[in-house]
């Protein structure tokens, strides 16, 4: 006899948010995707909603790639630290 998994979403949950990237769609850097299994997996049988944050932010597809120099993403936002275009 197989146990079966619980699923972890909550009950009465409706709809799952989850990274377009990570469904198939080519929205990364590159203009590919980074489709994954498990999330993929994970998504069947439920509602979704996909998103692409940095779409949502205005960048293109494909884009320059970017990284923060010297620091983390709280350290941008204060001011500290920076994004670069590589």
């Amino acid at each position: 006899m197989s146990k079966r998994r619980r699923s972890p979403i909550p009950p009465g949950t409706d709809i799952i948010l989850v990274s377009s990237c990570l469904v198939g769609k080519k929205c990364c850097y590159d203009g590919e995707s980074r489709s994954n299994c498990i999330v993929e997996e994970f998504c069947q049988g439920h509602k979704i909603v996909d998103i692409c944050p940095e779409v949502l932010a205005g960048l293109g597809t494909p884009r320059v790639v970017s990284e923060i120099s010297d620091g983390d993403g709280e350290a941008v936002l204060n001011g500290v630290s920076r994004v670069i275009n590589l």
